[in-house]
């Protein structure tokens, strides 16, 4: 029974210890630094945008060196920063990065790093995690609270900007190619009279510094050309397919309809000014229309939303030392 009772003393002795040693630490941490996270304005389905981290040290109580790890949307890719991170996780959805200025006092750091989003899970984690170093000895890693924003604002749907659009279409304008088709001014027609947009502008007429919508293709329209991007005036289309897209620029909102045909266009069109029956398929920045004529026709969306990781903390203890140990 005495032996038994040691026992248990010894463990909740232990528990205690680490529950202690991790409040200490966390306290240590969160008196060493500060991070606040900044998104831009919008952010668009499969294009890059900035993730701005700002790493604050507390000059009374610099670590020499520390280690930082930030959570992504699950599904979301890292593709640069101009901090180089150590690595990208890419199963976790965490990315880290290294700071050992070579026995020099850490310093504050701005970080900003590109992530292409995948699927509207637009939430970042609250916390970030932090291992800090001084000379030999280096802490576990503690999650941080993180100031600033956790979620990524400005996702664009094609459904919110149409509702808008249709509630006051002041500001904005109807673009059409110098080269466009008979079947493109048609949809123009079409889009204009559902809309109240009035007469439409030349593409030579506007630019990508006000809010369009944009009718036709790269190959007869040159905003649509500028939107897209393209080396090719084709590409993107297959055939058969239509495209509706929302884009951002400076603050500005193009929607582009096109189609890989005329006909498609005209389709592409007819889902616009129908979009109140296709509020699911329209709830992503692009959708892809199919069909063989205005009666037969089909949308979908081209993305679908993924799932948040619930192993996203996991043991980083050798990670760690590997790390830290490599360093010194």
């Amino acid at each position: 029974m005495m032996l038994r009772n040691k026992l248990i003393w010894k463990t909740k002795y232990l528990i205690l210890l680490v529950v202690f040693m991790f409040l200490f630490n966390s306290v240590l941490a969160q008196g060493s630094l500060s991070v606040s996270r900044e998104f831009p304005n919008g952010v668009v389905l499969d294009e890059v945008a900035d993730v701005i981290l700002d790493v604050n040290v507390d000059e009374s109580n610099m670590p020499y060196s520390f280690i930082i790890e930030e959570f992504v949307p699950n599904g979301w890719e890292v593709v640069g920063a101009t901090e180089e991170y150590l690595f990208f996780d890419e199963a976790n959805s965490r990315v880290s990065w290294l700071f050992s200025p070579n026995g020099l006092s850490v310093q504050d750091v701005t970080i900003t790093y590109q992530v292409v989003p995948k699927n509207y899970d637009n939430v970042f984690s609250s916390n970030i995690l932090v291992a800090m170093a001084r000379n030999s000895s280096v802490d576990a890693f503690i999650p941080l609270k993180i100031q600033g924003e956790t979620e990524a604002q400005g996702l664009l749907k094609i459904i919110e900007f149409l509702e808008t659009l249709d509630a006051d279409s002041t500001g904005y304008k109807l673009v059409i190619g110098t080269e466009g088709t008979a079947e493109d001014n048609i949809a123009a027609i079409d889009v204009s009279g559902r809309f109240g947009l009035g007469k439409p502008f030349h593409d030579y007429e506007v630019n990508l510094d006000e809010n369009l919508i944009v009718i036709g293709g790269p190959c007869v329209n040159v905003i649509a050309y500028e939107l897209m991007d393209s080396s090719y005036c084709t590409e993107g289309f297959e055939e058969g397919e239509g495209l509706i897209k929302l884009f951002e620029n400076n603050g500005y909102y193009q929607l582009l309809i096109a189609g890989h045909s005329a006909i498609d266009t005209r389709i592409a069109a007819r889902i616009v000014t129908e979009y109140s029956q296709h509020r699911e398929e329209l709830g992503l920045s692009y959708a892809i229309t199919s069909g063989v004529s205005l009666d037969d026709f089909d949308v979908e969306k081209s993305l679908s939303s993924g799932g948040y990781s619930s192993s996203r903390y996991g043991s980083r203890s050798s990670y760690m030392g590997n790390v830290f140990g490599a360093r010194y």
